[in-house]
Formats: structure tokens, C-alpha cells, sequence
């Protein structure tokens, strides 16, 4: 980012010197071109330029460009600056240039494969050069200004007043709001003092000779040590530049370095050290030398959504049916991807796992983990296939295919060892074990690596980070010197101590070896702050802990500790929010960063982006996100319920009504008019700024807020959903907007159910507390620290976490979710300066009924050990929710409603949304599993009435020619990515139910499986095969499961108690003919089992929750219990009326 900030500011200079008026703008840059550079600008035909569209000749001093680009204006104009850009701040005369893309080069552009992307040495100058084109045309802070003055004119009024493209208006407002919230890419502003490095830290500064290995904890000077050497390489050793080279794990960490080298040695000389990450340096090397591995400059590199849309169109080609579960195939795609990137970040390929498999003898209760294993090696195989004639990669080959080229390419190996003779390594524990192998190839005997690391700071692991890499260091590079940074010079000694404490309580016997020992404080660390400067709080519920830490930020500052003093680091993204908003409920500042929560403006934007597909899904959250805190919840239901309404009319009128529901109406109608101009020339990136920047007053309304925890995060969570969109858009160049759009508003509504981590700071020059999480704590010190949520489910952590479909020396070692917790509470702990709390809440809501929470191993081994101070906050229990929706956006039933809706692990509220408010999202790809599920069953009931009327069997290949009728002829599978894959197993469930359907009876009626309830009236839909009477008086219902039963039955049949989340039809059926008897075909194990009824008494209370729930839903009252764990992960969240209303 520092070198974008440089573009930014380096165009601002040139718009001076060629000034400020629009009159002749062209014309006089091309006069600068001419006499400050010395080049002739010319027009030339297509063919001489080989398919770009501008080029800078050093021989003929001329800068060239496609005399096609006459015909646009604007688009030669941004061209020809591009090329002043590179001009201007790269100091060379050559570049080849396609129509720049004007993602690239923003200050948003850097999450995903788009700051991986920079790392290209072409594509990093080409961001430089569209940042400073951007801004010499359309000054960012400057239209920012317009845009919130008095007149409020809109991103297509500014565009037209400038005579600019309002794409390029719209691009810089979000780059304006980016920098806002995020700052310009600089770190902190506030002065460090100088630093003299100790004696251990200068010996191992100036090591030469050999490789060496820093053991360096928390607060021992580790980046100041690595600075140090730097000054040691280039001042004493006078080592150029351009051979020192600096790894670290993360792009946050990258930045912190160049900075700070940037401070020491100025810009100059920092430019030309090369620092980065290992991934970053590995897109480098293919893009030298990728014809190694059959890739030429122009790869493409898959992030972790395009790794799963990848997998998503190769199912159809492999045998993979076992992995699969066919009613979440995105759940399936995402485990499949997640074992992938498990293997290939240990550099096992598919002839490794099928080399395992060969030698895999399973005992019977591992036959189907055996099957699974070979079916998820045909997908790993396929994939590996495909990306490569696809010339693509993923992050995994960005260590794994420089490696290989390194192995195999001697001349290759020895460039990269003579061009970068000093090779230094930051945070080596959080990065893949892969990347040990890489490190080995980069050095020899004349370049040995220099490393910096601390096993008891791996809080990655979830990420594939490898702490035993700095444990088995010695293993890897012999001969190694260690030094050890024992000298603590940022805590006070109560904190160090339980540093040392903890410290020797995470010491296992496999990093015995780094021989640890305690850490002392230097003299002149802080003092200790407040009585106890080491404490452990108990909370009884969320509430109670969420209050505690008010309470002890209050008790802080009325002790004299400032604002920014103080942090809070929490575990998850949600606890983040609720703390800053906590804090601010409470009068006390609190600012976050990186933050995307279903509640918060996020979920808000998550939700407005599918308007231009359907408006219906859409308006609830814009009404919302409209009328927060303008009106009250009662009003802004009442005109959901009029827009709703309106939609469906065929001609409608305008509405036009008076008063506050009149004024929400006119302003939600004005956005979705701005963002239905966007269906089909809209990405998610356009969507969001022509509803933030034309469409609504709601950015407006945020900035113009006093200063509140409630807005920071309002601002946030917006740049964090700019920030996703333009990742997005830059990892899906091909498709077409509407596809892109459709493609992240899925991608986004997942992520906001996700629980994974924030890595990004607040910034530091700000006067409020800051919160964030763990993680974004990483490098970081703060005076005084709360560690928060240092509790987890029961439920969750004891969740199986391991990879299925791997045999078991592929397996990860399950202690690795317990030292990632370890890890994370002493990261935690030892950010602290001079004071440190640690607190958890033992369940959600306090209730005997909530469900209990444990804490980290590591927190209960050291209060016990070391008689921490423990105390507990005032309890505060929250009655369990239960949230009762009635119609509040009205709707009815369009269709009898499906008997699976009855269950109580179905949402009701969902049910609401989904069959009575028809308020659903579409999808990207419209999941194929309803319709194959709706047609399997429809030719199974095919089968059994051809089989009655001619009382005989049906052969396997007459139930496939009924199944592919049916299939073939639908309008939504031909074409479907998924069509082979469904089409093959709905022919195989066909076959098999030909078989087991046996015993052909005489029937004397069928019956309806369609009923409207005798005491409600409602409308209900019994999802069967079909129910028919024999002529012997018996009532017989089929049921279709297409998963295995298997572990569900007995010498009997179909258990009662395994089968109670689709047994709803068979229990109303059974109210009806007491006699019945059921069966339930399933489709992967090619057997119908008879349903076993259960005891009267449970039978009876099954039956009384459903006819309850019957009830409630002829009333249109949708009551709810809300379990965290379920509502965490649903993706429906963003609409659902308890959550919006919750955030409201």
C-alpha cells in the first residue's frame, strides 16, 4: 500500500504542475509528456502494437498507442496517463499495457488473489500506474468532499460535471472511504524511540557463516533484531540492496516491515530490498520461470472461492458420490477443497494418496472411510488435471511449484542463491510446513537463512501453519546456530512472569529441544498498573462477560489510563461487535477493523446487492437498512408490507403515500430504481457503490453521525464489503456482471456465517479502545489488554475435526485445535504491557438450560498451577430467546406446505421467509438437487404404479428409461454443470429401487399424499413416493432418503428415534390410518426398511409438536427457539426479522 500512497502523491504533483482546469487537459499532459520526458506521443495501427493498446519505445523515444482508442475519449485519456504513471514513478521507457483495470491499484484491491497478484513485478507497476491515472483524473479526497457537501450531488452528477465515466467517480469515492476508514497503508504515525539492540540481539544481528535460528518471544525485540541486521548487511558488510531478501507469513507483516525499514534506510533504498511473503515471492518466481512447469506469465491463481467453483464444475466428471452429500453439495465442495489444500500444503499429491491407499488394509468398521478415500482421490486427481491444462494455481502451488521448478532447474537454483545471498525469515512458526522445503532450495552453503521464530506464537494452524518449523530447524539446515532473546522490553514484570508460567506449562517434549528459558524484564519496562495486573474473570452469560469488560475498561480510566491505551481481544468476529457496541452503549469509544457481521452494515449491503435479481428477497433488509433509527420497527414493517404487496401487482400504479411510511417508501423505491439499472451491467463491486454513492442517503446518514462505536463499525463493515466485492471481481475477470454479482452475493452471505477471524487491526491513532481479534493482535502491544471469550461449546470443540477421507497417516494430529487455543490465549496474554485480564462466560444466556461452555486447557492449567487472581462478574441471565414472528411482512401460503417444515430442527422462521413471505435469495447456479430429488421420487412413483398395473418386477433398464425421460425433458437440468453427476446417480437409485420393490400386491386405491389438516385447515404436502390401500384393507406409505440408513436400523427395520428428522409424513399419516405401514427406500444403500413405531408415550408427544406447530401455522405464528450454533451458520440470516430487528 506505501507504494500506492507514493502514486497517489506523485499524481497530485503532476496535476499541479499541469493544472487544475478540465480546458484542454489532453492536450497540455501530452505537451508535459513531450518536454519533461523527452517522448513523442503517437498514434499507430492496432497490429503494431501485438494487442495492447499503448507502448513506451526507449529506441524510438516515443510513447505509441492504438489509433483505435480515437474513437473513445476518456479511455485514451486514462491510457496515455497509465502510461505517464509508469513514466513518472518506475523511471523506464517500456511497458506493454492492455485497457487498465481500474481494481487494480486501489487501496481496497487487498485481500485474495488480488494483492497476491502484486507480487508480479508487472502487476505490481501496473497498479502504481492506474493509481496515479485514477487520481491525477479524479482526485479521491477531493470528489469525496463534493460528494458529502451541501448540494449532495450524487456520483452521476460529479461524473458529469468533470466530464468523466461515472465508473471512475464511483471507484474513487469507495477508494476516498476506503482511506477514511483504513487509513493510506501507512503504520502508525506515533514516534518509537530509538532502540539500541542488547548484546544477544546485536550477536545474532551480525551472524554470518551459517544458518540461524532466533528463539524469540513475546517482546524481545524480534523485528527490531531483524532491522538491526539489515543496517549490519548494508553498513558494515556493504551488502547491495538488491541481495538482501525478507519473508514473513502475512501481507499485514510484509507492511510492517517495509515500513519500518522504510523509516530507517528511507524510501530509496527500501524500494530496492525485496520484502514479502512466501506466497508472494513464489507468484514472483513463476512469473520469471513458470515455463518450467508449463505456466507462462499470465497464470491464474485460484483463491479459496475459486478453488470451490473449480471443484464445482469437475463433480460431474468423477465417481465421488459417498463424499457427497447431495442436499448441501456447497458444504460437500467446501470439505473437498479444505482436504485438498490439507495435502497439497504438505506437498502430497494424488500418487501419494493413492500410494497410501494401496498399502491401506481396513478392518470392516474402515471399509466406507476407504471408499470415501478413493472417491475423494478421484476428485484430488481430476483437479490436479484440469487446473493444469487450465494454467492455473492455487495458493498451496505458489511454494509447491517454485519448489519443483528449484529442485529440477540447477541454473534456476543458482540465480536465485546469487541474487539473494542474504535471506532472512520473519514469524517462521505460522508458515506451512512446505515452505521449509522451499527455504532449503533458496539457500546453500554461501546464502544460509537467517530465521526468526516462536512455536508458542503458531496461532495459524487453521491456515496450515507449522510451528514444528522452527522445532525441527536443525533438522533441516545442520550446523545451525541458536540465539535466544530472553530479555523482555515491553511488559512489566508481573506480566512477564506469567508469560514464563505459561510458557512452561505449552512445553511438550517435541520442542523440549529450544531448550527454553525464562524471560527477564529489562529496567526499563513499565511498572505494573493497578493492584492486580494479572487477573481471570468469570462471567455467568455473554451479557455478564460483555458488562465485566465495561466495567473494567471504566475502572481503568478512572485510574488514568487514556483510551487508546487499552485493547480487547476477542476469538470470533461476532464477539468483536458486540464488545465495541457494549463499550459504546456505555459511553466509552470503541473502534474495530476488517469487521463483516450479518447485523451490522455488512448484512445490511450483503442484502441490497440481489435487489437487481429479486427485489422481493432484498427490500426487507433496505427498508432496514433505510429506516434504522429514523422510524420505528412498526412502521418499517408496515411499509415492507406495501412494497411487498406491490411487487405483486401486474401494472402497478406508483405508490404514493403521505406521512413516515410514505417517506420510506419513496426512498427504498428510489434505490431499487438505481440498482435495477445494474441487472445486467452491475457487479456486487457497482451494486454497492451506486447504493451508497446515488441510490440512498445511507452512507450520508452514517458520516454525519457524531462520533460512536455504533458508526465506526457502520464505516468498517462497509470498506470490509468494498474490500470482498473488489477481490471478488478481480478473481472472476471472465465473468459476465450479472454471473459475478449472483457469484458473491452467495460467497458474502456465507462468509457473514463463517467464524473466520478478522486479521486486521484498528488503526492506532485514534482516542477510543480498540477491539479486534487475536489474530489482528499479532505483532502488536497495548498497556493495558482484556482477552476475551475464552470459552468455547462444548458441542463445538468436541466436534469431530478430522479429515475424513484421509488414511491415517495423512491425518492431522488432533492435539492441534487444543494448541491453537493455547496459542491464542498467550498471544493474547502477552500483548499486555502493564496489566491483563482474562475473561469467559460459562454459557450464552446464563440459564440452567443454556448449553455450558469449557475454556482452553492451557487457562485452566495456569489458574490451578500458579493461583492466578480469579474473580466473577455480577451475574446477568438472559431468559432463553425465543423469537415470535407473526406474518410481519405479511404473505400466505401459495402451495400446501411440506411436512418437513413440521420438524423442530426446522426453522420456522425460515419457514415463514422461504413458503408464506416467499422472501428467498437466489442463487448463482440454481442447486440442482430439488429438481433431482423431485424427479427420483416421481419416477420411483412411476415404477411402483407400472409395477402394480402389471403385476410384475420392472426391469433395471426400464426404471433407467423413466428416470432419463423425466431428466432429460426438465428445462433446468439440460446445460446444468451438475447435470452428469445428478443424471448418474438418479439412475442408479432408479435401478436399485426396481430390485428391492418386491411383493407386488393388488392395489385398490391410491391415495392423495396432498391433505389440508382436519382442525386447521392448513394445507399440507407428505413427502412420499406414494400411499396407496391394498385390496387386503392395508395402507402402505413409501418414503425416499437418497443417503444410507445404514446405523439407523436394526434385525427390525427403521429405528424411530435415527429417522426423527423425516418421519413428520409417516407420524400425520399414522393420525389418519392407525394401521399403516411404512417403508423407506434409500437410495445409496439400494434398500427399503420398514419403519418401527415407537412407545405410546413418545409417539403421543411427537405427535402433540407437530399438531402444535400445525396450529401455529394456520395462525401465522412462527415461534422460534434461537440457538447460537444454528443461527451462527445460517446463511438466511441477513433477512431474518429476529436478527435485523436485533441489530436494530
Amino acid at each position: 500500500m506505501r507504494s500506492l500512497t507514493r502514486a497517489r502523491s506523485v499524481a497530485r504533483q503532476v496535476r499541479a504542475q499541469i493544472g487544475y482546469a478540465n480546458d484542454k487537459l489532453y492536450e497540455r499532459i501530452i505537451s508535459y509528456i513531450e518536454k519533461h520526458h523527452q517522448i513523442e506521443v503517437q498514434a499507430v495501427p492496432s497490429a503494431a502494437l501485438f494487442g495492447s493498446k499503448a507502448e513506451v519505445r526507449a529506441d524510438d523515444a516515443a510513447l505509441f498507442y492504438d489509433e483505435a482508442l480515437e474513437k473513445d475519449e476518456f479511455e485514451k485519456l486514462f491510457v496515455i496517463l497509465h502510461e505517464l504513471g509508469h513514466l513518472e514513478l518506475h523511471h523506464r521507457l517500456k511497458s506493454v499495457d492492455e485497457v487498465p483495470n481500474l481494481i487494480i491499484g486501489a487501496i481496497y484491491a487487498s485481500d485474495g488473489a488480488a494483492a497476491l497478484a502484486r507480487y508480479n513485478p508487472r502487476a505490481q507497476e501496473e497498479a502504481e500506474a492506474n493509481a496515479f491515472a485514477r487520481e491525477f483524473l479524479c482526485p479521491g479526497d477531493e470528489v469525496f468532499r463534493r460528494w458529502q457537501s451541501e448540494d449532495r450531488p450524487d456520483s452521476r452528477i460529479i461524473a458529469e460535471s468533470l466530464n468523466l465515466p461515472q465508473y471512475l467517480v464511483r471507484a474513487q469515492l469507495a477508494e476516498a472511504l476506503a482511506l477514511l476508514a483504513m487509513g493510506d497503508g501507512e503504520q502508525s504515525t506515533k514516534k518509537k524511540q530509538k532502540f539500541e539492540c542488547d548484546k544477544s540481539q546485536l550477536a545474532a544481528a551480525k551472524f554470518v557463516g551459517a544458518p540461524a535460528l532466533v528463539n524469540a518471544g513475546p517482546g524481545t525485540g524480534k523485528t527490531a533484531t531483524l532491522v538491526r541486521r539489515i543496517v549490519y548487511l548494508l553498513d558494515e558488510i556493504k551488502t547491495q540492496p538488491e541481495n538482501i531478501l525478507v519473508l514473513t507469513f502475512s501481507n499485514e507483516a510484509a507492511e510492517e516491515l517495509q515500513s519500518r525499514i522504510a523509516a530507517r534506510f528511507g524510501d530509496d533504498i527500501a524500494s530496492r530490498i525485496k520484502v514479502g511473503t512466501f506466497h508472494g515471492f513464489g507468484v514472483e518466481i513463476l512469473f520469471h520461470h513458470g515455463q518450467f512447469v508449463n505456466l507462462d506469465s499470465n497464470f491464474g491463481i485460484l483463491d479459496e472461492i475459486g478453488q470451490q467453483e473449480f471443484v464445482s464444475r469437475i463433480l460431474a466428471e468423477t465417481e465421488c458420490r459417498r463424499i457427497l452429500r447431495l442436499s448441501r453439495l456447497d458444504e460437500s465442495i467446501e470439505g473437498i477443497v479444505k482436504h485438498i489444500n490439507y495435502l497439497k500444503e504438505r506437498l502430497h499429491t494424488p500418487d501419494d494418496l493413492e500410494a497410501a491407499l494401496r498399502n491401506w488394509q481396513p478392518i470392516e468398521e474402515e471399509k466406507i472411510a476407504y471408499l470415501e478415500s478413493q472417491e475423494f482421490l478421484n476428485v484430488f486427481r481430476k483437479y490436479e488435471e484440469i487446473r493444469q491444462v487450465s494454467k492455473l494455481v492455487d495458493f498451496s502451488d505458489l511454494i509447491a511449484a517454485p519448489i519443483k521448478i528449484l529442485q529440477e532447474q540447477d541454473e534456476v537454483r543458482h540465480l536465485y542463491r546469487e541474487q539473494y545471498k542474504w535471506v532472512l525469515v520473519d514469524e517462521y512458526q505460522d508458515v506451512c510446513r512446505s515452505v521449509a522445503k522451499l527455504l532449503k532450495l533458496l539457500c546453500g552453503a554461501d546464502n544460509p537463512p537467517w530465521v526468526v521464530g516462536d512455536p508458542r506464537q503458531a496461532i495459524f494452524r487453521f491456515r496450515g501453519a507449522a510451528p514444528e518449523n522452527v522445532i525441527r530447524f536443525e533438522q533441516d539446515f545442520p550446523d545451525v546456530e541458536r540465539f535466544n532473546l530472553n530479555t523482555n522490553y515491553r511488559s512489566c514484570p508481573e506480566v512477564i512472569e506469567g508469560a514464563n508460567q505459561l510458557a512452561a506449562l505449552m512445553q511438550s517434549n517435541e520442542d523440549a529441544a529450544l531448550d527454553f528459558e525464562a524471560w527477564r524484564p529489562h529496567q526499563d519496562n513499565p511498572i505494573a498498573f493497578g493492584e492486580t495486573p494479572l487477573s481471570v474473570a468469570f462471567g455467568n452469560s455473554d451479557k455478564a462477560e460483555q458488562l465485566g469488560i465495561v466495567a473494567q475498561v471504566r475502572k481503568w480510566l478512572e485510574q488514568g489510563a487514556s483510551l487508546n491505551d487499552i485493547a480487547v481481544l476477542a476469538r470470533r468476529n461476532v464477539d468483536v461487535r458486540n464488545i465495541v457496541l457494549a463499550l459504546g452503549e456505555n459511553g466509552i469509544p470503541a473502534t474495530t477493523n476488517g469487521l463483516a457481521t450479518s447485523e451490522g452494515a455488512a448484512g445490511d449491503l450483503a442484502g441490497i446487492i440481489t435487489f437487481p435479481d429479486r427485489p422481493r428477497a432484498s427490500i426487507p433488509r433496505l427498508a432496514y437498512a433505510l429506516g434504522k433509527n429514523r422510524f420505528a420497527p412498526e412502521t418499517i414493517d408496515f411499509a415492507i408490507n406495501l412494497l411487498l404487496d406491490h411487487l405483486e401487482q401486474e401494472s402497478p400504479s406508483p405508490l404514493v403515500i403521505k406521512g413516515e411510511v410514505g417517506e420510506l417508501i419513496a426512498e427504498v423505491t428510489q434505490a431499487g430504481d438505481v440498482l435495477a439499472k445494474e441487472k445486467f451491467s452491475g457487479d456486487a463491486f457497482n451494486c454497492i457503490c451506486a447504493f451508497l454513492f446515488e441510490g440512498s442517503d445511507y452512507l450520508r446518514r452514517i458520516l454525519a453521525e457524531p462520533e460512536s462505536a455504533a458508526r465506526g463499525l457502520a464505516i468498517d463493515e462497509i470498506v470490509t464489503s468494498i474490500v470482498r466485492a473488489a477481490s471478488y471481481r478481480f478473481s472472476h475477470p471472465k465473468d459476465k456482471p450479472l454471473v459475478a454479482r449472483r457469484g458473491f452475493a452467495d460467497y458474502f452471505r456465507n462468509s457473514l456465517s463463517s467464524n473466520q477471524p478478522s486479521l486486521l487491526p484498528p488503526k492506532e491513532n485514534v482516542d477510543a479502545v480498540r477491539v479486534m481479534t487475536c489474530h489482528a493482535a499479532k505483532g502488536l502491544e497495548f498497556p493495558l489488554v482484556i482477552v476475551a471469550g475464552q470459552a468455547s461449546s462444548i458441542r463445538f470443540s468436541k466436534k469431530e475435526k478430522t479429515f475424513d477421507w484421509l488414511p491415517m497417516q495423512f491425518q492431522p494430529d488432533k492435539e492441534n485445535d487444543r494448541r491453537q487455543a493455547d496459542s491464542l490465549l498467550f498471544v493474547g496474554i502477552t500483548r499486555a504491557k502493564r496489566a491483563m485480564l482474562v475473561t469467559y462466560a460459562g454459557s450464552r444466556s446464563g440459564t440452567s438450560r443454556s448449553e455450558s461452555r469449557e475454556t482452553a486447557d492451557l487457562l485452566g492449567q495456569w489458574v490451578t498451577a500458579h493461583n492466578v487472581f480469579q474473580d466473577e462478574f455480577p451475574p446477568s441471565t438472559a431468559q432463553e430467546t425465543h423469537a415470535e414472528v407473526e406474518l410481519v411482512w405479511g404473505g400466505s401460503l401459495s402451495q400446501p406446505l411440506a411436512s418437513r417444515t413440521l420438524s423442530k430442527d426446522s426453522c420456522t422462521i425460515r419457514t415463514y421467509l422461504n413458503d408464506f413471505a416467499r422472501i428467498k435469495f437466489p442463487s448463482s447456479h440454481s442447486p440442482l438437487y430439488p429438481i433431482f430429488f423431485q424427479l427420483v421420487r416421481a419416477s420411483l412413483e412411476q415404477i411402483v404404479e407400472l409395477a402394480h398395473s402389471q403385476i410384475s418386477y420392472l426391469s433395471e433398464q426400464e426404471a433407467e428409461n423413466i428416470f432419463f425421460e423425466k431428466w432429460s425433458q426438465h428445462e433446468s437440468v439440460a446445460g446444468h454443470m451438475h447435470e452428469r453427476l445428478f443424471g448418474r446417480i438418479g439412475r442408479r437409485y432408479v435401478n436399485r429401487f426396481a430390485n428391492a420393490y418386491g411383493e407386488v400386491s393388488t392395489i385398490d386405491e391410491y391415495l392423495d399424499i396432498t391433505f389440508c389438516d382436519e382442525t386447521t385447515g392448513l394445507p399440507l404436502r407428505l413427502e412420499l413416493v406414494k400411499l396407496y390401500r391394498t385390496t387386503n384393507g392395508e395402507v402402505i406409505a413409501i418414503a425416499f432418503r437418497p443417503e444410507s440408513l445404514n446405523g439407523k436400523i436394526n434385525e427390525k427395520g427403521l429405528l424411530w428415534g435415527k429417522f426423527e428428522a423425516h418421519r413428520n409424513s409417516l407420524v400425520l399419516l399414522k393420525e389418519r390410518f392407525p394401521d399403516l405401514r411404512a417403508f423407506v427406500f434409500s437410495g445409496e444403500d439400494g434398500t427399503l426398511h420398514e419403519f418401527q413405531w415407537t412407545k405410546p408415550n413418545y409417539y403421543n408427544q411427537g405427535v402433540q409438536a407437530l399438531n402444535d406447530r400445525v396450529d401455529a401455522f394456520s395462525r401465522g405464528v412462527f415461534k422460534q427457539k434461537i440457538e447460537e450454533y444454528n443461527c451462527d451458520k445460517c446463511t438466511q440470516r441477513v433477512t431474518c426479522p429476529h436478527w435485523i430487528k436485533t441489530g436494530f
